[in-house]
């Protein structure tokens, strides 16, 4: 039996201040993530006095080009946008049903359908109440979203491991190589000044998907970066332009607006790993040097030396030129030293690889149990936690 969204939910209603808010708790469709990948920090706050709010158990979805599924379920209170519905559950409804109902791949489809405008479409307030519903009990609503919570939390738990694994690396980084603390806290006086041109070279085979066009790649993209930091795996003959090669041993950094750091270390899962030409690829020189590579890119001085050699006037279109980056000054320890340091930071990026891959398979299986549960396909009634 099925009903409307209107029968479980309301559009939450009220204003807050902006004034008691900050980067944190303010929440616009800029730093909604998409493909429901929760928040982000906004990199501003609005100009006007007062902004619609939220309180903790408010599902928050943008309400701008819908197809980008982007959806959060608030796990605090604050300050939205107005281009962001904020639904809140009626008496008897569960918060976390009602998320999973609106981070239906159906709903967002059904947004789409109903939605106003061509180059910036809306979701249309009216007709999103009147989405269809099941109509569960209470406790059944708990046990689905139960099921397809677990999931989430796994998912959660490994990106948390993977931030805290990403700062550790780049703190042994600072630790060896700028502050010297395994060394006494002295430049030692046999590292070599030189430049990283001397360590790394750049990559630049191209690969043409029109020449290949039944050719299944592992695509490394900006967009596909920004939202799952995962490759896309596609057929050749729906990209338009040449790729780049990569290997097991390439790193790769953004020279698209360097100022938002893109660093990625491939992980190379098929034959045809590929990335977009609006990468800078790196492979060292020396074998078994890669993570040295990658971390030198990774660090604050290396980030400065790319934003400050750049074309373009402004932000939307500055990129960094490739070869001044070879330019970029390294103090150059022993082998054994990279070695040593190598040995340290390697399981920890490789486990980070690890994380991603399985949180990319939890997701696509929540994404499959979603409908199937959703529409009493999957009978949860003998489900016990």
């Amino acid at each position: 039996m099925k009903y409307n969204l209107s029968n479980i939910c309301v559009y939450a209603k009220g204003k807050i201040d902006v004034a008691v808010l900050d980067n944190s708790t303010y929440i616009s469709t800029e730093n909604m993530i998409p493909n429901k990948g929760g928040i982000t920090k906004a990199s501003s706050l609005p100009t006007v006095v007062q902004t619609q709010t939220f309180i903790t158990g408010d599902v928050l979805v943008s309400n701008i080009r819908p197809y980008f599924k982007k959806i959060w379920f608030a796990e605090f209170g604050g300050g939205c946008s107005n281009d962001v519905l904020v639904f809140r559950a009626k008496d008897g409804v569960s918060k976390r049903f009602l998320y999973y109902i609106l981070a239906d791949d159906k709903f967002f489809g059904y947004s789409m359908a109903t939605s106003k405008g061509t180059k910036m479409p809306r979701g249309d307030k009216v007709a999103i109440m009147k989405y269809p519903v099941p109509k569960f009990t209470y406790e059944k609503q708990e046990k689905i979203a139960g099921i397809l919570e677990a999931l989430d939390k796994k998912i959660k738990l490994n990106t948390e491991i993977n931030d805290n694994l990403e700062e550790q690396a780049q703190l042994i980084f600072q630790s060896w190589f700028i502050d010297y603390e395994p060394f006494g806290g002295i430049t030692p006086s046999d590292w070599q000044n030189t430049t990283l041109g001397n360590i790394a070279s750049l990559k630049t085979e191209s690969w043409s998907p029109s020449k290949n066009p039944d050719t299944v790649v592992e695509h490394y993209s900006i967009p596909a970066f920004d939202e799952k930091h995962y490759p896309v795996f596609e057929i050749a003959s729906g990209i338009k332009s040449n790729k780049y090669i990569l290997t097991p041993e390439s790193v790769m950094i953004s020279k698209l607006n360097p100022d938002t750091k893109r660093i990625w270390r491939p992980m190379c899962l098929s034959a045809h790993p590929v990335c977009s030409t609006e990468f800078i690829i790196y492979e060292a020189k020396k074998e078994g040097q890669r993570d040295f590579i990658y971390s030198i890119l990774d660090s604050v001085p290396f980030s400065n030396h790319l934003c400050s050699h750049t074309t373009g006037s402004t932000n939307s279109r500055q990129r960094a030129m490739p070869k001044t980056t070879l330019d970029f000054p390294v103090l150059l320890p022993p082998d054994e030293v990279i070695s040593d340091f190598c040995h340290i930071v390697t399981p920890m990026y490789d486990l980070i690889a690890s994380n991603t891959i399985e949180s990319q398979s939890l997701a696509k299986t929540r994404d499959s149990l979603l409908p199937r549960l959703m529409s009493g396909e999957l009978d949860v009634s003998n489900f016990n936690f």
